[in-house]
């Protein structure tokens, strides 16, 4: 049998705050597509993935 991580699912407060930017913030990404991958499960419940948020930081990334 194999063992597979359990994913860590964040509401949109929760990715916000690990960001470190205001959910206003997440939703105007969310609606012009800059932001972060996020799963919409329904009308009104977003989640977003830790280990995306980890790549869509990394990929931001610049050399300076």
């Amino acid at each position: 049998m194999t063992y597979a991580p359990t994913t860590v699912w964040l509401t949109a407060d929760e990715a916000a705050a690990y960001l470190k930017v205001k959910t206003s913030t997440l939703r105007q990404w969310r609606y012009t597509g800059a932001g972060p991958a996020y799963s919409k499960i329904n009308a009104r419940l977003v989640r977003y993935r830790a280990d995306e948020l980890d790549q869509w930081l990394s990929d931001a990334r610049f050399a300076g």
